[in-house]
């Protein structure tokens, strides 16, 4: 099944580039980093617009590793994602001349905050309330022996305590995709 759509892909990506700090009706930004914001659509598809070169890297990484289940059995849910061309459209990135793409992924509405004092070489606090839940901490380093670097508690949620990372673009450049 195919997350987003072009139409969606290129308004919000003509929005972001005419400057206009009011996003279309019913869109929302819902977060930004340094190179990527992320809008959240009517039809509630986060679409990332920025480095095109990261958002093929993440669409092909969210499909690679859906296909390998070894996530499921550690609690991690990698949401879909596509990345759509924008025809007609070229950017500068990193010396060279790339063709634009909007990243679409799938929307994970946030339940709880991932963090864990364990990160940080200090005792686990993902259970320490009574809730058992993923050990934020264990599924960061998972992520990062995989070659996903850029894991930290804006990059993630948990939702039925499953952890979701909502941002692969960070890889290792080794990493074959």
């Amino acid at each position: 099944m195919t997350i987003g759509n072009l139409e969606d892909a290129r308004k919000i990506y003509y929005f972001h580039e005419s400057h206009n700090y009011k996003v279309p009706p019913g869109w929302s930004e819902i977060g930004s980093g340094g190179t990527r914001t992320a809008y959240l659509s009517p039809d509630n598809v986060v679409y990332k617009v920025g480095s095109s070169y990261i958002n093929v890297r993440e669409a092909k990484a969210s499909r690679k590793f859906r296909a390998q289940k070894h996530w499921e059995s550690h609690d991690i849910v990698i949401p879909r994602a596509r990345a759509w061309r924008i025809a007609g459209e070229r950017e500068v990135e990193y010396g060279r001349n790339h063709v634009v793409y909007v990243l679409a992924m799938e929307y994970v509405e946030p339940q709880d905050m991932a963090y864990c004092k364990a990160q940080y070489g200090e005792t686990c606090t993902c259970r320490k309330f009574g809730t058992p839940r993923v050990c934020v901490a264990k599924a960061f380093e998972y992520m990062r022996q995989r070659g996903v670097y850029d894991m930290f508690e804006d990059n993630c949620f948990i939702q039925d305590n499953k952890f979701y990372p909502i941002d692969l673009g960070c890889l290792n450049q080794g990493l074959r995709l």
